[in-house]
């Protein structure tokens, strides 16, 4: 009889991971220390202007810049960051 997996679902997550989320927090907390920047990057460009320190995801910023208190707005047919 067959076996079936699925990988998707309830994985937990790996201390590796974790550590990485740990890092990019600490990269990104000081990317923005000084928050002269808002409206100008998107997630993308986040991503790029760190990578030479870490490699993170988009989707890692989004996190980051979601829970501490940045929001997204459409300038010129682009989503930035902002905070208020």
């Amino acid at each position: 009889m067959a076996k079936y997996f699925n990988f998707g679902e309830n994985v937990p997550k790996r201390k590796q991971d974790e550590a990485l989320d740990s890092e990019a927090e600490k990269i990104l907390d000081a990317y923005f220390q000084d928050e002269s920047d808002s409206g100008r990057f998107t997630s993308e460009e986040i991503a790029a202007n760190v990578r030479e320190t870490l490699k993170v995801t988009t989707a890692q910023v989004f996190d980051y810049m979601s829970s501490h208190g940045y929001r997204l707005e459409r300038v010129d047919d682009r989503l930035v960051w902002v905070i208020d």
